[in-house]
């Protein structure tokens, strides 16, 4: 079973923006992470992976098989 994180520090219903712009294939992780307020990519990659438990890339590559 996948751990619960807290979204007390990214706000209500943080989680959920996450997914919708990580499967956004016109903006790359990084900018994800800069949109979202993260302090880099690397913060954002460990705080996406606990909540998705997958990599943002990964999550993306499973939402857009074919490209």
């Amino acid at each position: 079973m996948k751990r619960a994180i807290s979204t007390h520090d990214r706000g209500n219903n943080a989680s959920g923006r996450e997914l919708t712009s990580v499967d956004n294939p016109t903006m790359s992780i990084k900018e994800v992470a800069g949109a979202l307020n993260f302090p880099d990519q690397s913060f954002f990659g460990r705080y996406f992976r606990q909540y998705a438990g997958m990599s943002p890339s990964r999550y993306r590559e499973a939402s857009h098989p074919n490209g």
